[in-house]
């Protein structure tokens, strides 16, 4: 009943997410974030800079499915043991403006639909300032997919630039946005110059590429998915009841 939603739902969720997600779940992330940080390690030593394009172009696909978090084992001793990290920072910078810069080309382009269009700037702004891209990803970049695309674009050419030129972070970053730039500051200036410049290399390349990828629906298209949800909103709460 409605009433008991409120209190039955949240708890039987925990009822089976807590104890699966600390005898399965947990458990197999480990093991698969070991031979991940394993495997992206051996292709940047293979590869050079082209392993930190790679890995900014594929950062949004691990955030979204939490591995992410295996990569801090590895920045704590990389900044205990050599003082800097060249790969995973560096990638995630770029790929965090990219995905706001994304983002920001959907809202540019989108005219029809106001509530899209305010939304998209709003997650843009979010992930480029404060770093926080889930917004953007989930809520934009990846529901349309195109400027998902744009922005991994980007991210490899930016992330790659970067890592042509050597920059390295000498610090964790509380937030992978603009704010946490200063962990690029080293012994020479120059290492937070082209960290900027392949942050903003990124950024505009991910802005264009959106542009030109991404295609807004026209008024009559999004009319008619609203009536089609609608439609099954209501088709679903007639049987509910019923």
């Amino acid at each position: 009943h409605d009433s008991l939603k409120s209190l039955v739902v949240p708890f039987g969720t925990l009822l089976i997410m807590a104890p699966l997600t600390l005898w399965l779940l947990a458990p197999a992330g480990s093991f698969i974030g070991n031979y991940l940080i394993k495997f992206i390690l051996w292709f940047y030593q293979t590869t050079g800079f082209l392993g930190v394009a790679v890995l900014s172009a594929a950062f949004p696909w691990i955030v979204m499915t939490g591995m992410h978090s295996a990569f801090m084992p590895y920045l704590v001793q990389a900044f205990a043991s050599v003082g800097n990290d060249p790969l995973i920072l560096v990638a995630n910078f770029v790929s965090n403006l990219d995905q706001g810069a994304a983002a920001l080309a959907v809202g540019v382009k989108t005219h029809h639909n106001e509530k899209l269009r305010s939304t998209a700037f709003t997650c843009g702004i979010t992930a480029i300032v404060a770093g926080v891209t889930e917004p953007a990803m989930y809520g934009i970049n990846f529901k349309y997919m195109k400027p998902m695309i744009g922005a991994m674009i980007g991210s490899f050419f930016g992330a790659g630039f970067a890592g042509f030129m050597g920059v390295k972070a000498f610090a964790l970053a509380g937030s992978a946005g603009l704010f946490g730039t200063p962990v690029f500051i080293g012994n020479s200036i120059m290492t937070l110059v082209w960290a900027l410049l392949g942050m903003l290399i990124g950024m505009i390349i991910s802005f264009i590429a959106t542009l030109i990828l991404y295609k807004e629906e026209g008024p009559e298209v999004s009319d008619q998915k609203d009536s089609n949800k609608k439609a099954v909103e209501a088709t679903v709460s007639d049987a509910v009841t019923a």
